[in-house]
């Protein structure tokens, strides 16, 4: 592509004309649009000819202005522009204060162009070299693929990995075959399994509801049975109290006898034997069951002694109401001082009275109460035989004083 001009205004030129033109310029002559004939045509212009000069247009040399009006282009590439004065008009020299010669310019012009064609030339070059490049490394590339991709070696390399891809495809599709196969048969047990399951939890459901049932028959029949049971005991019952009520018509005990020596204090033994028995009736039941008249109270035997059909059947009673002869006790209660120094206990003692010939004096003592100096005790703390009875029994207590301390 040709540089643009520096010095003119019109388009661009081709080649041809630029040669000619510079072959013009090395004759001596001045292509194109010249001073003089810009001045007449401004002169043409202004007496009324009604044609206007235009830039970029103009004649040959030799030409009059009335060839020039008719519009023939010469030369595309026209010469730098120079306005030509009007009269009166005096426009200051180009290159004002420049050293240079108008023969030094034309030939810097000259050697400008020269280089501007050699350069687009060059260019031109450049770009046939690229191309006819380009064109050799496409057809190259081109080749190289031809031969890797239409080569019978490569043909059959391709066609032998296809081979190995199908089998494997196919390998991969009896594989899955299978798998689908095995994923059926393991949902179709799985299924069996299922309802197996189904039904045995029916069966199970329907064996605990039997179940429940059978239960619930068994528990009402063992309730009937338990009333059953009940209600023949109950008749037994009152079948053998009525048996024993009238055996036990004529059970009676004899009157109770006292002993004659006292057990404690306000305590007797009683005994008596019981009359009647019946053949066949539990006799140490008769005698548990059976109450006596013992001091004006009806009470059972705490104690019963069958001595058989010859001995006979005797119960005991120990009493300890109403029995004044066995009321012990103490009387003349006496101080005997501090038992030790510093023990805080004081010693008092008494004989104990109303003890009868045969009774046993310890027994009695220790159960003996007391009441002295505003105190109240149950019995003595200790009993004690002086001398073996000569000078009697005595209680002993140790009560607490602040003087002994």
């Amino acid at each position: 592509m040709p540089f643009p001009s520096f010095y003119r205004s019109g388009p661009a030129a081709g080649t041809q004309d630029e040669q000619q033109r510079l072959l013009w310029q090395e004759n001596g002559q001045s292509p194109g649009y010249s001073a003089t004939d810009g001045a007449s045509s401004e002169r043409s212009f202004a007496s009324g000819s009604g044609q206007s000069p235009r830039r970029g247009w103009f004649t040959r040399p030799g030409h009059n202005a009335a060839s020039s009006s008719q519009g023939a282009r010469y030369d595309p590439l026209p010469p730098r522009y120079t306005p030509v004065p009007t009269e009166g008009y005096n426009p200051s020299p180009p290159f004002v204060g420049s050293t240079r010669t108008p023969s030094a310019q034309t030939g810097q012009t000259q050697r400008f162009r020269k280089f501007r064609i050699e350069t687009e030339r060059g260019w031109r070059y450049l770009a046939l070299f690229t191309f006819v490049l380009g064109s050799l490394v496409a057809w190259f590339v081109q080749d190289i693929w031809a031969m890797s991709v239409l080569n019978p070696s490569a043909i059959e390399s391709r066609r032998r990995g296809w081979d190995r891809d199908y089998t494997k495809h196919l390998a991969q599709v009896s594989s899955m075959q299978d798998i689908t196969v095995k994923w059926a048969q393991e949902i179709q047990q799985h299924a069996t399994a299922r309802e197996a399951m189904r039904k045995e939890r029916a069966e199970w459901d329907q064996e605990r509801a039997q179940w429940r049932s059978d239960r619930r028959e068994h528990e009402r029949l063992q309730e009937e049975q338990m009333k059953l049971e009940l209600e023949q005991k109950r008749r037994e019952l009152e079948k053998e109290k009525d048996e024993e009520e009238k055996k036990k018509v004529g059970l009676r005990w004899q009157d109770p006898q006292p002993d004659q020596h006292c057990l404690r204090f306000g305590a007797r033994r009683y005994t008596a034997k019981l009359d009647h028995i019946p053949a066949g009736y539990n006799r140490v039941k008769a005698c548990r069951e059976t109450q006596a008249l013992v001091n004006g109270r009806w009470v059972a035997p705490t104690e019963c002694d069958d001595g058989g059909p010859l001995g006979g059947l005797h119960g005991a009673w120990i009493v300890d109401w109403e029995e004044g002869p066995c009321h012990s006790y103490f009387q003349d209660f006496k101080d005997k001082g501090c038992t030790a120094e510093g023990s805080g206990k004081r010693r008092i003692e008494s004989q104990i009275q109303n003890i009868r010939s045969g009774d046993d004096a310890l027994k009695m003592c220790a159960s003996t109460p007391a009441d002295f100096h505003s105190l109240h005790f149950d019995a003595p703390h200790s009993c004690v035989n002086w001398v073996r009875g000569i000078y009697g029994i005595y209680g002993l207590w140790f009560i607490d004083d602040a003087s002994c301390v």
